[in-house]
């Protein structure tokens, strides 16, 4: 389970990075604020990943509640646009999304049997 949602983050993070770069080059995107809204659309989804590494790191009930609100909103969000936009790339986001929000609730499971919601990490009070 670690290393799938593992795995699903470096997706995330590599579906960031593609969105943001394939902004310079969409010719669709044709004014200044389209290729924006494009960009941001890739921000989203590196702020995303980021949250979810802080859930598999960190191990606490705040960050396990950003990460599934987060890991929901934008699930519910993407689900939307494939009606919109029922392009390929879009579907198989949604399937990663919804897999990756089922594996942080399992990994959060996981961990509370394991241990305690204690972290120690050097200038951290938690």
């Amino acid at each position: 389970m670690i290393r799938l949602y593992k795995a699903l983050i470096v997706l995330i993070f590599m579906y960031a990075s593609g969105h943001m770069g394939y902004t310079f080059f969409n010719k669709d995107a044709v004014t200044p604020e389209e290729k924006m809204w494009f960009f941001s659309g890739g921000l989203a989804l590196l702020l995303m990943g980021f949250i979810n590494i802080l859930h598999f790191i960190l191990r606490i009930p705040l960050t396990r509640n950003i990460c599934f609100i987060t890991n929901l909103a934008m699930l519910l969000f993407m689900i939307i646009l494939c009606f919109i936009i029922p392009e390929p790339q879009v579907i198989v986001l949604d399937f990663i999304l919804a897999t990756i929000l089922i594996t942080a609730w399992k990994h959060a499971v996981t961990v509370n049997k394991r241990s305690s919601y204690e972290v120690n990490l050097p200038g951290l009070q938690l």
